[in-house]
């Protein structure tokens, strides 16, 4: 999607290519997500409502949202994103507005500088938090904010969804989570044809949504893939086991190996620079697996952990400088989660569908919080209530991430190759996210990754 507007000269034009368009008298909206209702109802709708349409849909979403009469453009997302970006730069009194970086390129005929006095952010987190991004003059959506344009300029809100969930009655948590869940899964079946495609792990998440799929309908067929590493982390062979549990499912899956490293420019482009994480080589390798098997929609389990875990649900210091799964999970969902899946598969092909982010399960994580703490203690106790006993016996942990040692052959030498890179840094301070083989591999894949993101989007 592309999108030029110039509110001086009351000038709004746009392409939509992977978005979706609705237009009546009043307004033009613009979005990616599946709708629930008619969008369309809202001629009758009050301007200041447009905030408060993510009720409308399924999961994540991305709407822009323009009045004809006032000539003013609203742009704002999901709680936890929609594992897009949303690129914006001045132009004059103008704004260019895409979906895709490149795209914006293309369009605006800028020369993209790299954004270096933002490479320490992205290396110590994988990602540039807020409207940064990795090329100067260049801007993105964050889930934080509303953005109004409008021809007193661009301005900024926050976006308190906090505020709706804290409003909305808990009732039966049971009741609510099992039908959110069936609800989910309904939906799912209904748009499906005659296979569903799901990942599966040895981790709670997967396995509640293959769980739901069969009590539905045992006699559903199923496609289940899952990637592990030659080294290191890998649940391929418990999630074959698991499979074999169940009727009617074919299961399937690869690795993560040095092979995949070679890949690194192509899984660069496909995430813009948006997030660097360990766990892209894992997406990366999934993704051709579906697309080498025809897979077209395929169910995830992204985001249970977020979505389940009580710091979800609070706001955190502006000034953050450090982000972490155990500390700010609702920013590691939108800005890593969610991108590295929904970029790498939307780039082969694979739409994806994920039962964990419905407007429902979102309510239930908010009311539940507390009982979940930081381990999603309530979600996991429900699942042990539905599961079979044999599939507890099999569920070994929480889900894992396969182990960068995957992707080196074992006579390379890290901290050499660290020190030739060139942004390197003695000062950098090696995280204690991971062991520090680990982590040193980690600093050394971000050192390559902004390499290849600089020669290949940037001019100067």
């Amino acid at each position: 999607m592309y999108c030029y507007f110039n509110p001086k000269l009351k000038k709004f034009e746009f392409e939509i290519d992977d978005y979706k368009y609705i237009e009546n008298e009043k307004y033009i909206f613009l979005f990616d997500g599946e709708l629930l209702g008619e969008l369309c109802s809202s001629d009758i709708l009050d301007w200041a409502e447009v905030f408060n349409l993510h009720h409308m849909f399924s999961g994540p979403f991305l709407l822009l949202a323009y009045k004809k009469d006032i000539y003013e453009l609203r742009i704002y997302q999901h709680f936890l994103g929609n594992g897009e970006n949303l690129y914006f730069s001045k132009l004059g009194d103008a704004v260019a507005i895409s979906s895709r970086l490149r795209l914006l390129k293309n369009k605006t005929k800028m020369k993209f500088k790299l954004n270096i006095p933002m490479l320490q952010h992205f290396f110590y987190n994988g990602f540039l938090p807020g409207t940064h991004t990795l090329v100067q003059g260049v801007r993105k959506l964050s889930p934080e904010d509303i953005i109004v344009i409008n021809a007193d300029g661009i301005h900024f809100r926050k976006y308190d969804y906090l505020d709706t969930l804290s409003k909305n009655s808990p009732g039966c948590l049971k009741y609510k989570y099992k039908n959110a869940l069936e609800k989910s899964i309904k939906t799912i079946l209904a748009t499906q044809k005659e296979e569903i495609a799901l990942a599966l792990s040895g981790g709670y998440d997967s396995n509640c949504i293959l769980y739901a799929i069969k009590k539905a309908n045992p006699e559903q067929r199923v496609n289940a893939f899952s990637v592990g590493g030659v080294n290191g982390v890998d649940e391929t062979g418990i999630a074959c086991e698991i499979a074999s549990y169940y009727k009617n499912i074919k299961y399937k899956s690869s690795k993560v190996t040095p092979e995949t490293l070679e890949h690194i420019d192509e899984i660069v482009e496909i995430l813009e620079g948006s997030v660097y994480e360990r766990g892209i080589f894992l997406q990366y390798e999934l993704a051709k697996l579906l697309s080498e098997n025809q897979v077209k929609s395929f169910v995830c389990g992204e985001c249970a952990d977020q979505v389940f875990h009580k710091k979800t649900y609070v706001n955190i210091p502006e000034n953050t400088f450090l982000y972490s799964y155990s500390d700010t999970p609702r920013q590691m969902a939108a800005y890593v989660v969610l991108k590295k899946n929904r970029m790498m598969m939307n780039a082969y092909g694979v739409n994806t569908l994920y039962p964990f982010i419905t407007p429902e399960m979102i309510d239930i994580g908010y009311w539940t919080r507390e009982i979940n703490g930081s381990t999603k203690e309530y979600h996991k106790g429900v699942c042990n209530q539905m599961f079979p006993d044999e599939i507890k016996r099999l569920i070994s942990k929480q889900g894992g991430t396969t182990d960068l040692s995957a992707l080196f052959d074992s006579d390379v030498d890290i901290l050499e190759n660290i020190k030739s890179c060139k942004y390197y840094s003695e000062n950098f301070r090696i995280t204690e996210k991971y062991p520090r083989d680990e982590a040193l591999r980690d600093y050394y894949l971000s050192l390559l990754y902004i390499e290849s993101f600089e020669k290949q989007f940037c001019d100067e």
